[in-house]
């Protein structure tokens, strides 16, 4: 699988990677041997977030064709603090409904309430499934088939068109606000100013944070936007990331030189706007900050 397509700028926020120590120690707890394009995925999106809606299309007995929205992954998560994020945690909580079939298979992403699942045992090894726990109390079989392999799954996922939400009306923050990368350099290489600003007062650089695609805002930052800018409430582009809840915008700006002791005009700190907005994750990185 080419993870270069544009499809996997969706998935963002993931954790350090999933090193093979932690993945064949994962391997011995569930008695199995992932397969190899799956182990390829963890190593590069380990517990990631989509967070630009993707799909797959499956079946399901009762309703015929359905929908898959993907959420996020599951992964290796040492932290007990997150541990919903974790597939050894997700796992473990598959122990209260006693279904045989679940044993064999192992959950690796969320679909909006369903769980995507892979089966690295049994005669169809590496398929991909979904669980749904709403037929466990039916006479239907709550897992249903999606495909034969890990790989034929990331091949089937296509991009939601989330236009009805696009707001932008110059051309450059449009192309900031869908994630036009390639747009946004042509726009760059042919001398526009990096720190132009829309009718809001918000920068290229905050319209990229605040949709949430970390490519486009290293570019920008690579291209000396201006870090410290402020949009007529006084956000800064940290505090865009904070409160949009992208990690990846958040670790690029910090990493940087982005102010990690902004205080907003209610005095409070990052990680406080981010425990208010509950996104604990970027809390938690911004404690010592505190």
């Amino acid at each position: 699988m080419l993870f270069s397509n544009p499809l996997f700028d969706r998935l963002q926020d993931c954790w350090e990677d999933a090193g093979n120590e932690s993945m064949n120690s994962l391997e011995s707890e569930l008695g199995a041997v992932m397969p190899r394009d799956f182990r390829v995925f963890l190593s590069l999106y380990n517990a990631g977030t989509w967070n630009h809606r993707v799909a797959c299309d499956a079946k399901h007995p009762r309703w015929g064709a359905v929908q898959l929205d993907i959420v996020a992954c599951l992964g290796i998560v040492s932290d007990r603090l997150f541990k919903h994020d974790d597939i050894q945690h997700r796992k473990s909580q598959w122990q209260d409904w006693q279904l045989p079939v679940l044993q064999m298979l192992v959950p690796i992403m969320d679909a909006a309430g369903l769980t995507i699942c892979l089966d690295p045992h049994g005669p169809k090894q590496g398929a991909v499934y979904y669980f749904d726990k709403t037929d466990v109390d039916t006479e239907i079989e709550p897992v249903h088939f999606i495909a034969d392999s890990f790989t034929e799954f990331l091949e089937m996922l296509r991009p939601v068109d989330e236009s009805q939400d696009w707001q932008e009306t110059l051309p450059v923050f449009q192309s900031a606000e869908r994630g036009q990368l390639d747009e946004v350099e042509a726009y760059l290489a042919d001398g526009g100013k990096v720190d132009i600003r829309n009718e809001r007062g918000w920068t290229l650089l905050m319209c990229a944070v605040r949709n949430s695609w970390p490519r486009i805002v290293r570019r920008l930052v690579e291209a000396g936007a201006d870090l410290a800018a402020r949009d007529p409430r006084d956000w800064t582009p940290l505090h865009f990331a904070v409160n949009g809840n992208s990690l990846d915008s958040v670790k690029i700006l910090t990493a940087a030189g982005a102010d990690v002791r902004y205080r907003d005009r209610q005095n409070r700190s990052l990680a406080q706007i981010a425990r208010d907005e509950l996104h604990y994750r970027i809390g938690y990185f911004f404690e010592p900050h505190d």
